[in-house]
């Protein structure tokens, strides 16, 4: 009797454990990031200083939603201190250095508040850091150079929308940036997230330290600095180009792409990208001289761009629309910065439409390019289909600063690059991973054979 008794107990653990564990998973989410999840990709946000920017006044909103299923969402910033931490390297006087950040204060502030109607209406603040630690939720704990900090924030009723998810909104600023500061940085959550319609963004590939250098191209030794086909040292520049595969610094992980992809809904009219500071334009070595620009890439008068600076603009370093130079050129004479061609960028919509912007905007302006069938528009388009949209930005030099804005939400993406769904109506799991599956199954054959032994036995006796 004893044997049985211990097979049933046996069973009913196992069908416990299975359940446990199957409701975990319901509100278990990976991470959605922006622009990516990889610390090492090169591709982040940016924050520069007035001197580096025409987006002074930028500030970074976020839509976060938490599954209405989990007690919990977790926030995250890469590389959220700047080069004025207890990290830095003075590299001359008053200049100082950290990976991916240069130039001094750029403190970033990162705050969220409850937002249940999704529209950045910022009602309740729930929580606030700071990257240096000396205010908000993280006093005296610094986020760190080259790494994710990450705090995990109790899902409150104050949050929870009318689907049942909990949505915020996440506010990243800086205050009294320094002039020739530059901050990169990244974010992610264990929900979702989107970048807000209506909200412009710069980002950038900058590698700033000795270490940044081999993070931007493994292949480099520090044996390469003495190889006069790799590198000059009278002028301290790479004598190769990164698009060369026999070259030291070619094969890293930046290519002079950014994907984003935008959620549009449907019965809409145009769709409308502002493209900002691209810097298009070129430059190339006649004889040992620079020549910038060269003539060969060169800005156009955006002909259906809005005169004037655009209303979001106004009061920060934009200047008028016009046929304009780069600042520096894109694509520049130096290999260690150079990503040909001079940027362009593609919008592909969900039907696989492909429209290919080959003159964005040059330095301090804003350039307007739309697809659709309302107004002036770069390509006609009778229909344009909701779902996800696709811009592929290629050819961004090296510590290129750009910036762009959207009329829709840009949706963050996982760990392999896939667009996450933003705040699904079901956000709980239904069906179980291959794991739970395992569980539920080793629990039905146990008690399966609790229930066939004590059968057994029975019928024995």
């Amino acid at each position: 009797m004893m044997e049985e008794i211990r097979i049933f107990l046996l069973s009913i653990v196992v069908c416990l454990l299975s359940v446990f564990f199957f409701s975990q998973a319901t509100y278990a989410q990976p991470y959605a990031c922006l622009p990516t999840c990889d610390g090492a990709d090169m591709r982040f946000f940016v924050f520069a200083g007035p001197d580096l920017s025409s987006f002074i006044e930028t500030r970074y909103v976020f839509g976060i939603s938490s599954p209405a299923s989990s007690p919990t969402v977790e926030m995250g910033v890469f590389d959220g201190d700047d080069s004025n931490g207890p990290d830095a390297e003075e590299i001359a006087p008053g200049v100082f250095i950290t990976d991916w950040d240069q130039g001094g204060v750029s403190n970033i502030i990162a705050t969220l508040y409850a937002d249940p109607t999704g529209e950045g209406a910022e009602l309740i603040q729930i929580a606030q850091w700071t990257g240096d630690g000396s205010s908000g939720d993280n006093m005296f704990d610094p986020m760190p150079d080259n790494g994710w900090f990450t705090r995990t924030v109790n899902n409150p009723e104050e949050a929870r929308s009318e689907n049942g998810n909990f949505r915020y909104t996440f506010v990243v600023e800086t205050v009294g940036s320094e002039a020739g500061s530059q901050n990169q940085f990244k974010i992610r959550t264990d929900g979702s997230m989107v970048i807000l319609p209506g909200n412009e963004f710069a980002f950038s590939s900058a590698w700033i330290t000795f270490d940044d250098s081999f993070v931007a191209w493994p292949n480099l030794t520090e044996e390469d600095f003495d190889d006069p086909a790799c590198f000059d040292n009278i002028n301290f520049e790479f004598v190769c180009s990164m698009q060369d595969p026999d070259c030291c610094i070619a094969g890293g992980p930046y290519d002079g792409s950014f994907k984003y992809y935008i959620q549009v809904p449907d019965g809409e009219g145009v769709f409308n990208v502002w493209d900002g500071d691209f810097d298009f334009g070129s430059a190339s070595f006649q004889g040992d001289v620079c020549v910038a620009p060269d003539g060969v890439d060169v800005d156009t008068d955006d002909w259906n761009t809005p005169p004037g600076i655009p209303d979001f603009a106004v009061g920060t370093g934009a200047v008028p629309q016009a046929a304009l130079l780069g600042n520096p050129n894109d694509d520049g004479c130096f290999n260690s910065f150079r990503w040909s061609p001079s940027v362009i960028y593609n919008i592909i919509t969900p039907l696989n439409q492909s429209f290919n912007n080959d003159n964005p905007s040059a330095s301090q302006e804003w350039e307007l390019f739309n697809i659709g069938n309302q107004g002036d528009v770069d390509f006609p388009l009778e229909m344009v289909p909701g779902g996800i949209w696709t811009m592929m930005v290629m050819g961004l030099d090296w510590v290129n600063l750009a910036g762009l804005r959207f009329d829709h939400p840009v949706i963050a993406i996982n760990e392999v690059g896939e667009p996450v769904p933003f705040d699904p109506e079901d956000p709980t799991r239904s069906i179980p991973t291959l794991n739970e599956w395992g569980l539920i199954a080793m629990a039905a054959i146990l008690g399966i054979i609790g229930f066939m032994v004590i059968r057994r036995r029975k019928v024995m006796a």
